[in-house]
């Protein structure tokens, strides 16, 4: 992994915006090398051109854009950790509900399904 620092957080977010575009995208693929699993070194990274305009008044729309769509990222992550800390903790109540012996279909509402494949089987 590498991490780069930039101060100026207008200009962190106009870079990240940057690298995370098409054009971004293009400069690092042609600088990558390995043929199992591709690599990209601080070299590399440091060499990639990026437009500026001589006004950042008018790059603010990306720089905004760039700030809502890590503030969302952040938003998803935290979520999807609630998510799976809450899954955690039914299947691990199942879990020991199933192990006691006790009867599964009375217990849960609606009823315990298992998937596989792309048939749905519920128990």
């Amino acid at each position: 992994m590498i991490r780069v620092r930039i101060n100026d957080e207008t200009i962190r977010l106009y870079v990240y915006a940057y690298l995370q575009s098409f054009a971004g995208h293009n400069q690092m693929l042609k600088n990558e090398y390995g043929s199992v699993q591709q690599h990209l070194e601080a070299k590399h990274i440091s060499g990639i051109l990026i437009p500026a305009s001589p006004k950042w008044s008018y790059v603010k729309a990306i720089v905004d854009a760039a700030r809502k769509s890590i503030e969302a990222r952040e938003r998803f992550e935290e979520s999807f950790q609630t998510l799976m800390s809450g899954t955690k903790e039914l299947l691990g109540e199942l879990i020991s509900v199933k192990a006691n012996g006790k009867n599964l279909r009375t217990l849960l509402t609606p009823p315990l399904f298992v998937l596989r494949g792309q048939r749905i089987f519920f128990c």
